[in-house]
């Protein structure tokens, strides 16, 4: 598979997302301090770790992560590949009260659930903006900044979200001397 990787920012609108596609192999347990990541399973089979808890995932699943939550996957087969996006935690700040961020829990979508609406404009709003991210034609930028607002809306109404405290930048103190400690 050939990895892509774009970066969007949209600085008047406090909104940037980064857009990558890549091969899922081995646990590599990591947070994003002041992201979400939302991961879209484009092919094979994945084990994906959120906190304590284990998900497996198929082909067209969707998994939501909020800021500062640690996960891991792992790729349960040889051609498993994933569509990641992080979406800046400012892009939320419209719609959270002042000092706060959402949380996504039980988001991930299972057999069941991938094909409901809100599932399918996930993957659907994602794919336009990596089309418009890959041909950059007169109007990608503009199609890549709506489908991005679009699927900002389609997280916070159609998914269950609890508010809860924003990091601060005393709370990321601890947390670069944690970085610092797992590097060592």
């Amino acid at each position: 598979m050939n990895e892509s990787y774009f970066n969007l920012t949209w600085p008047s609108d406090n909104l940037a997302i980064s857009v990558f596609a890549h091969e899922v192999m081995n646990y590599r347990y990591h947070w994003h301090q002041d992201q979400y990541e939302l991961s879209i399973l484009l092919g094979g089979s994945q084990e994906f770790c959120l906190d304590r808890h284990s998900y497996f995932l198929e082909e067209d699943d969707v998994i939501l992560i909020g800021p500062g939550t640690g996960h891991a996957s792992f790729g349960r087969q040889a051609d498993t590949c994933a569509l990641v996006l992080h979406i800046s935690q400012e892009a939320f700040k419209p719609f959270a009260r002042k000092g706060c961020a959402f949380q996504f829990p039980n988001s991930p979508s299972v057999a069941e659930t991938r094909q409901e609406p809100r599932y399918c404009r996930i993957r659907f709003y994602a794919a336009q903006i990596c089309q418009a991210a890959l041909c950059r034609s007169q109007y990608s930028d503009l199609t890549a900044r709506a489908s991005t607002q679009l699927l900002l809306a389609t997280m916070c109404s159609m998914f269950d979200h609890r508010t809860v405290r924003a990091v601060t930048e005393q709370d990321r103190e601890p947390v670069e001397a944690m970085r610092s400690l797992i590097a060592y």
